[in-house]
């Protein structure tokens, strides 16, 4: 299926974002192979002492953009820049260690 990258917004073209869902620990995923950007990380419920690596890469090979460890006393919140997104070249891979996430990565 071919997703759209942009919509008409007031007739003016606007950008839209991927998102890929996960709801247990993995050792590795790759979400999107190739350049990109990523939006932000929703956690819809966090899980305490959860740990999430996010890479610019195929692999734990790549070059690390993030380590996200989930304090004792968790609470749904949103990880990301205020300035549009974090650009990775090679691709964007997740590690999702220690105790099982529900979170929402947005890319494109």
């Amino acid at each position: 299926m071919a997703y759209p990258t942009s919509t008409q917004y007031a007739g003016q073209p606007v950008n839209v974002g991927l998102y890929s869902n996960f709801t247990s620990t993995t050792t590795g995923t790759l979400i999107n192979t190739g350049q990109g950007v990523l939006f932000g990380i929703i956690f819809n419920k966090p899980v305490a002492t959860g740990v999430i690596t996010i890479y610019d890469g195929t692999s734990t090979g790549g070059t690390k953009i993030a380590t996200i460890t989930i304090p004792s006393s968790p609470m749904v919140f949103n990880w990301g820049p205020n300035n549009g997104g974090f650009y990775y070249q090679t691709g964007l891979f997740i590690v999702i260690a220690t105790a099982a996430q529900d979170l929402t990565v947005s890319y494109r």
